[in-house]
């Protein structure tokens, strides 16, 4: 989807009118109303790179991590489009628990995928689980660190470890991702895909909230779900945020009403209300998200946070 930004500006700035009607944003005046449509077009942009990715021709070598055009997102369509969903699922798991850094990219993750003349693939690292552990104590220092290169988590992962040692290392968190999903992702998405419609809630919502993997926070959960609906795993608007649970969009809200009282229940709602009334799209949720996220960073003045 190629967003127009000349057209997305006119009908961001039509929506936001239609917003303050009946929530004023007390917070939003002179400079930084430009600075949070700039924010909101950006988000927009990168939220639909997926989109655009799914159009073209994806090669194989994308889906081998010793090769160097490995890309765990492009690899996932690839293994979506020719039905391997269990991998195509397993690669946004590992793109979500890893993260991408700005220094070293997605290195970390390439080098636990890669192991040791076995790839860590779904199928491979549920039969031999074993096998990963023992692989992984041994390797997890060399991994660490290559070619003089401090190989680290992304930025929303900063709290994460390698040390085998330690809580919520990827040993104990895979081994929570494998036992909790069984021997293929089919039951988990076919429960989902039947109570989202008994329950009258969308399935993003649904795979959201039974996303608790170990070492999973709201962020992850989010993102993990965003990813599998995005890449269409799960065909689902991605229609909420659950900001109440959050930090920097619950702050960025909070800066946008100019109201630091309000509370995380109420802001949900407030939320929810602003990202139906401004039509941002199938993936709305993760737009405004990420749009107030990084705007309430910088809220005079637009600048990138993203990869």
């Amino acid at each position: 989807m190629i967003i127009n930004k000349t057209d997305a500006r006119a009908n961001i700035t039509n929506n936001l009118k239609l917003v303050e009607l009946q929530i004023p944003l007390n917070g939003l005046h002179g400079e930084r109303i430009d600075c949070f449509i700039d924010q909101i077009i950006h988000s927009l942009r990168r939220t639909h790179y997926i989109d655009t990715i799914k159009q073209r021709d994806i090669s194989e070598a994308r889906i081998y991590p010793n090769n160097n055009q490995f890309d765990p997102l492009k690899a996932s369509i690839f293994h979506f489009k020719n039905n391997n969903i269990d991998e195509a699922i397993w690669l946004i798991y590992l793109s979500t628990f890893f993260g991408k850094n700005i220094d070293s990219g997605w290195n970390l993750l390439r080098l636990v995928y890669l192991g040791y003349n076995s790839q860590w693939t779904f199928e491979n690292i549920s039969n031999n689980f074993k096998e990963f552990s023992k692989w992984y104590k041994e390797s997890w220092k060399e991994i660490s660190s290559t070619n003089s290169k401090k190989n680290k988590f992304g930025n929303h992962r900063k709290y994460s470890t390698l040390d085998p040692e330690k809580k919520l290392n990827p040993i104990d968190c895979f081994e929570d991702y494998i036992d909790k999903v069984g021997v293929n992702h089919e039951s988990l998405f076919n429960f989902i895909e039947e109570n989202s419609k008994i329950k009258k809630v969308s399935k993003f919502s649904l795979i959201y909230k039974y996303s608790n993997y170990k070492g999973f926070g709201r962020m992850s959960k989010f993102d993990f779900s965003s990813m599998i609906c995005k890449i269409g795993v799960i065909e689902s608007e991605i229609d909420r945020a659950f900001i109440n649970k959050s930090t920097g969009p619950l702050s960025g809200l909070k800066d946008l009403l100019d109201n630091q009282n309000i509370k995380p229940q109420e802001a949900e709602l407030v939320f929810n209300k602003i990202n139906d009334l401004l039509d941002l799209g199938p993936f709305r949720g993760q737009v405004l998200e990420d749009a107030i996220c990084n705007w309430q960073k910088s809220p005079n003045k637009f600048k990138k946070f993203s990869l």
